[in-house]
């Protein structure tokens, strides 16, 4: 079998535009607003003072998906569960609850908003958006760690 040099070059670009249509886009998660009130900057009271964590998300490709079950998530560490997830499991919409509240901006980009009133369960906890690869090692946005919370004076 004789293979031109014009042949072996076509057949590279078109490998490489096969894996590039399959690996759109760079997974990306951005923490874009921290809004935290505060009793003398060191605690949140529990039951008055709240946290709101705002997120950019974008990049979906064949190895980081935004289908229902492998959207980004914001877990808590060590534990990694969820507390608030980009997509709903059963519908594959953006999730709109009291705490969390997913926001389409254009196809496949996203804001994931996460409004937290303090308590004693948010005490110091630290939480990260979250994203599983297909194969591939998950990203992480940068960690949030929670002011620790007052239950009463």
């Amino acid at each position: 079998m004789f293979f031109s040099g014009v042949n072996i070059l076509a057949w590279c670009v078109m490998a490489v535009s096969i894996f590039s249509s399959s690996v759109k886009g760079t997974p990306t998660l951005t923490l874009l607003e921290n809004k935290t009130t505060t009793f003398c900057d060191n605690f949140q009271l529990a039951g008055q003072d709240y946290t709101q964590l705002k997120y950019y998300i974008t990049g979906a490709n064949s190895k980081f998906q935004l289908g229902a079950f492998t959207a980004p998530n914001l877990v808590d560490l060590p534990d990694e569960n969820i507390v608030c997830t980009l997509l709903d499991s059963r519908t594959g919409n953006c999730t709109r609850t009291q705490e969390c509240l997913c926001e389409e901006i254009s196809p496949g980009e996203y804001h994931l908003t996460y409004n937290k009133t303090a308590d004693a369960d948010t005490s110091n906890v630290t939480v990260v958006m979250h994203w599983s690869g297909l194969g591939a090692d998950p990203i992480r946005s940068e960690l949030y760690t929670f002011h620790e919370v007052s239950t009463g004076m």
